[in-house]
């Protein structure tokens, strides 16, 4: 479908006489979240999406967990790993968690951190194994 605006002047991207090369970018990549945003003034729910050290945070809580765990049964990886899985899945239903793992938005990072646990109990285990 051809634009329907022939020129910048036809757009109403500059809201109070100012703009920046982001609103402009964002309007070209899709101008139904560019009026979202800057029109309707609406702006993405943070409240329920995890903060940046939360993984990093979670990660080392489980791990912490598993310690000593994965020193008695350095011979049976899928139990340290399921053990780490279940103490995430836990600790995604804490009060604390709760509300940010049932937002849908949240799925891929959830599911990334379940991948990352099972590496991390992996490398922990290749760790402790030769120590030993």
């Amino acid at each position: 479908r051809e634009n329907d605006y022939k020129n910048l002047d036809d757009i109403k991207l500059i809201h109070n006489n100012t703009t920046s090369v982001s609103q402009i970018e964002g309007y070209y990549s899709c101008p139904y979240k560019h009026f979202v945003r800057y029109g309707l003034r609406l702006k993405d729910d943070i409240a329920n999406q995890f903060k940046p050290n939360d993984i990093g945070t979670i990660i080392h809580n489980i791990l912490s967990e598993i310690l000593p765990i994965a020193m008695d049964n350095l011979d049976n990886e899928d139990l340290i790993i399921s053990n780490g899985k279940d103490k995430l899945t836990n600790m995604l239903n804490t009060k604390e968690y709760s509300d940010i793992s049932k937002n849908p938005k949240n799925a891929f990072v959830i599911k990334s951190l379940y991948n990352e646990l099972e590496r991390v109990c992996k490398a922990l285990i290749n760790e402790l194994k030769e120590k030993n």
